[in-house]
């Protein structure tokens, strides 16, 4: 697998912290708030049906080894920081929400709304993390069409779960979080 990356080394590094991404992501599938209410409407489903379909997609395009970068090494080592980044984001956003984390769309009957840390600028920065993450290990494969498909198809799925998401806590919060939308960015400081 080293000939499809610039190196040996970054090949293991992707290698190891890909293992530790889905190894993280079955535990946030898994973990679940007691006494809340599901409000999930099969999002779940579709994120996982389209991590699947990335994923897929992603081993099959890297499968072709497209070598056609010069600079293979630079969008390699680019995507693994990427990557990096991205998982950093998305553990300290579950960190920080505690037990109000679920892997579903959930709301607990004591439900906190948490606009600290870096909730206080993002609404959704687990996802904003999920985007990273997903850009970079299609940049890590060097593969351009590998970033548009991955983009587009999670950014959508996380754009949908949003939906539903924030439809909740505007239901269990009204006004206060309205309030909080708009103060904050949903995905991207500056740009969404």
């Amino acid at each position: 697998m080293s000939n499809l990356f610039s190196s040996a080394v970054s090949a293991n590094v992707f290698i190891l912290l890909f293992g530790i991404l889905i190894a993280s992501e079955i535990w946030v599938l898994v973990k679940s708030g007691k006494n809340a209410k599901n409000v999930d409407n099969g999002s779940v489903v579709v994120l996982n049906v389209c991590f699947v379909a990335v994923l897929s997609i992603d081993y099959a395009l890297l499968l072709q080894d497209a070598d056609h970068l010069q600079f293979k090494w630079i969008f390699t080592w680019a995507g693994i920081a990427i990557l990096l980044i991205g998982m950093i984001l998305r553990w300290g956003s579950i960190w920080f929400l505690g037990r109000y984390f679920t892997g579903r769309v959930q709301i607990q009957d004591d439900h906190e709304l948490i606009s600290r840390g870096i909730y206080r600028w993002v609404r959704h920065p687990s996802y904003t993390g999920g985007i990273l993450i997903f850009m970079g290990i299609a940049m890590s494969i060097n593969n351009w069409l590998a970033l548009i498909v991955n983009v587009l198809l999670i950014a959508g799925a996380y754009l949908y779960r949003i939906r539903i998401e924030e439809r909740a806590l505007m239901n269990y919060f009204g006004e206060a979080y309205k309030d909080y939308m708009k103060r904050t960015w949903k995905l991207f400081p500056y740009l969404l």
